[in-house]
């Protein structure tokens, strides 16, 4: 194993360690995306429940004029646990598969990042401009 393959994997347990019990220990509100979006993910998180829904300012329309849905199969709402490695695992309702999402801690601010995300910043990009970010509390 290289130096830089054990330093991040060494991040990414002290992460884990950090926010693996998040789930349990109740972490609620909404992540949304942490830049202006015109389309994009809101996910609500409370008493290990989740709503996920998707928005965007497009609107389309059939031949006859009536409004597609943009989006559909969704509002999605189920359960959420802690995972492996500071992975929420989400367990729809009508048992779609939804995919593990990872929370990770950056600059003060919790991020909710998919498995892409998640690697490229443990390997040292940068954050996603429109990741999802957990709403500060007023």
């Amino acid at each position: 194993m290289n130096r830089m393959n054990g330093l991040r994997k060494s991040v990414a347990a002290a992460l884990a360690l950090t926010v693996s019990g998040c789930a349990g220990s109740g972490i609620e509100g909404e992540f949304a995306p942490a830049c202006i979006a015109h389309a994009g993910d809101r996910v609500s998180l409370a008493e290990g429940r989740f709503e996920w829904t998707r928005f965007t300012d497009e609107v389309k329309v059939d031949a006859d004029g009536n409004r597609i849905e943009p989006f559909p199969g969704y509002p999605k709402s189920g359960s959420f646990a802690s995972g492996k490695y500071s992975s929420l695992v989400f367990s729809a309702d009508d048992g779609t598969p939804i995919d593990d999402y990872y929370l990770l801690e950056h600059r003060g601010r919790t991020y909710l990042l998919t498995y892409d995300q998640n690697e490229a910043v443990l390997d040292g990009d940068a954050m996603p401009a429109c990741a999802l970010v957990l709403a500060e509390r007023e």
